[in-house]
């Protein structure tokens, strides 16, 4: 397989830069996920790689060779769309058939890769039927059996799970690590979606309005987001965001808020002190509020909130909590069960607390 590199690109329609300066280099057999909310850039960046837009400004490599000027045939890469764009009028074997045939492959050699790829992905018993008889999972199946067979030198998919439902996408999240395991292939994944990108990637690039915010492994990201952005745009529920004020009195230090008084530790207020901030923003996740018994508190903080909503989802629990004007999702286990209008002791996990630069969004910790 191959490694990618992407070097001072940059595209523009017109006056709008839809993708500026990106520097980016995927390794070869690496599962990187480009994700980020409509419009960030994900997909033209793609389709640059792919050859299907022309490079505003920068290079493109596939294994140190410059691609800006090859053709999408001469790339080597294999595109996975949305819509699986099969022949309806052929065979699921004339459809995986049709480009090795354009590429004038003998039939042995045809029939061996069709046959490998239609059993990796065990969709050997549909080769004879027509596309029009399958199921969404299993025409993604034979656009996945499609590329494979033409051996490429990276995948490049664009939101291939989209169209399909709930239960299909968690079965073929699986099924797309399964194949990367099996294949060692350098592939390239565009997704709106976090749940996608958190699971499948080694790595995550979040994008938006054409830049890259951050880019490591999906938990990296998840834990210790770059900036507010990221925090923001990473997680379900979302991360809670409170502004808030540094306040030193006596040998402590408190971040404050409308409603909340809590204290930081000492490697946090060093932390602080290089940064020259008084106000910011304050986030925690939602599991990182505890209505329930906390082992170890370590004498975290606890603030009394009012239950607002109830929002039971089988496994877990979000609560919507309010303290004041100021409100927050705490995540707690199925088994409790408060209502609404409670009144909660919640404690605060320092320890996974983040603080923002309300004008440039930087993570301060």
């Amino acid at each position: 397989m191959s490694e990618l590199k992407l070097q001072n690109v940059s595209k523009f329609f017109g006056d709008v830069q839809a993708v500026s300066n990106m520097n980016l280099t995927i390794a070869d057999k690496e599962f990187l996920v480009l994700v980020g909310p409509s419009g960030c850039g994900k997909t033209t960046t793609l389709r640059m790689i792919a050859g299907l837009e022309e490079i505003s400004k920068g290079d493109i490599f596939i294994d140190g060779k410059l691609i800006n000027d090859l053709s999408p045939r001469h790339r080597n890469v294999a595109v996975v769309f949305q819509n699986y764009a099969l022949y309806p009028h052929m065979s699921i074997y004339e459809n995986m058939a049709y480009g090795l045939r354009r590429r004038k492959l003998d039939k042995d050699e045809i029939k061996r890769r069709i046959d490998e790829a239609a059993n990796v992905l065990g969709i050997t018993s549909l080769l004879k039927r027509r596309p029009t008889q399958l199921s969404g999972g299993q025409q993604q199946r034979v656009a996945l059996g499609r590329s494979i067979v033409r051996q490429p030198a990276a995948f490049l998919f664009d939101e291939p799970l989209s169209a399909l439902d709930a239960k299909l996408r968690v079965q073929m999240r699986a099924e797309l690590s399964k194949l990367h395991d099996r294949l060692q292939s350098t592939i390239v994944y565009v997704t709106h979606d976090q749940v996608e990108a958190m699971t499948m990637g080694d790595r995550m690039v979040v994008m938006n309005e054409g830049l890259i915010q951050q880019v490591g492994a999906p938990k990296e990201v998840y834990n210790h987001p770059d900036n507010l952005f990221v925090a923001s745009f990473v997680g379900s529920p979302p991360m809670n965001f409170v502004d808030c004020t540094l306040i030193s009195e006596a040998e402590n230090t408190y971040v404050v808020t409308e409603s909340m008084r809590l204290p930081l530790s000492p490697a946090q207020v060093d932390k602080l002190k290089q940064k020259n901030v008084d106000q910011m923003v304050l986030g925690i996740r939602a599991e990182d509020l505890h209505a329930e018994p906390f082992p170890g508190d370590q004498g975290f903080p606890k603030v009394e909130m009012i239950v607002e909503v109830v929002e039971p989802l089988g496994f877990e629990t979000h609560l919507f909590l309010s303290s004041g004007s100021e409100s927050m999702i705490g995540r707690v286990s199925a088994n409790f069960e408060p209502h609404s209008g409670d009144k909660l002791e919640i404690l605060f996990n320092m320890n996974k607390i983040h603080l923002f630069d309300p004008k440039t969004g930087e993570n301060l910790l």
